[in-house]
């Protein structure tokens, strides 16, 4: 929740400068104070992520409010301002010294347009948790063996011929399976399946049969089908590239039907970390 300045009320619209940022001191990385709060904390999807024991996971806030640009405290060892305790809020000056858990900002005002270098800055992570997308369960089997493993990063790519694409890692063990039998399946879950997501995605195949005491069958095509899914789609590889870690699959949907058709689809947003991923992203671009 976030606590609004209540200043005293008259029959002028004061209006807050054009743009407020908090350079970092010493390094003068800075984070622009638009119309949305910047968040202060030791999440690394803080929109300023501070790494201290002293700074607490959502610590302080700036607000962009007709009065000017307010820093509100929530945290539970206190955001100095030169030197001195916020008391619950306080409207910050042009030279202002943010101290948050031994890390010093000075937070700047600009009354002019912003400059495009000033636009605001974050940690990768919270930039790319929110490109959202499902969480699905992808298929696959070659010559005796099956597999499956949970995966969001999944598009549709193409009308004509349909083609969605695939990114897999090439050390998963499900990828020689994948490549060398050319087809693979797309299980689309359902909201509230997250053990199942975690069942797919936590476990390697190499030492265990991940399937074992689940609902399936193969497809036209050969890979396994989640018959608790809300949908599945089947593909046959038609290309692939590498990606950096990873290698993106052209899949060309050849099958597929809907399992539960009144299913919302799960949100890549609603499984939080489960894949470990907050600690592969690096601190900044």
């Amino acid at each position: 929740m976030y606590l609004w300045w209540m200043g005293p009320r008259n029959n002028t619209s004061p209006t807050a400068p054009a743009a407020g940022r908090l350079v970092c001191i010493p390094d003068g990385k800075s984070y622009l104070v638009g119309a949305a709060p910047l968040t202060i904390g030791r999440e690394p999807s803080s929109d300023v992520a501070v790494h201290s024991e002293e700074v607490s996971r959502a610590h302080a806030y700036i607000l962009r409010t007709p009065q000017g640009f307010l820093l509100v405290d929530s945290s539970l060892h206190g955001t100095y301002v030169n030197a001195e305790r916020v008391q619950a809020q306080r409207i910050l000056a042009d030279g202002d010294v943010v101290q948050v858990g031994g890390h010093s900002f000075r937070f700047e005002l600009r009354s002019a347009a912003p400059d495009p270098a000033d636009l605001p800055q974050a940690h990768p992570l919270a930039l790319f948790r929110r490109l959202n997308n499902g969480v699905y369960v992808i298929g696959v089997s070659h010559a005796g063996r099956s597999n499956a493993f949970t995966a969001a990063w999944i598009t549709q790519v193409s009308f004509e011929p349909l083609l969605l694409s695939l990114s897999i890692n090439l050390g998963h063990f499900s990828y020689p399976l994948l490549k060398d039998s050319g087809v693979f399946s797309v299980n689309i879950l359902r909201q509230g399946q997250l053990d199942l997501a975690r069942h797919f995605g936590s476990e390697s195949g190499r030492t265990t049969d991940k399937l074992a005491g689940q609902r399936w069958r193969p497809g036209r095509l050969g890979a396994p089908v989640l018959l608790d899914a809300a949908a599945y789609l089947e593909c046959r590889v038609t290309g692939t590239t590498p990606a950096g870690d990873h290698e993106l699959v052209l899949g060309q949907v050849d099958a597929g039907g809907l399992l539960d058709p009144d299913a919302a689809p799960m949100l890549y947003s609603e499984t939080g970390d489960l894949d470990g991923s907050s600690a592969l992203y690096p601190e900044n671009f």
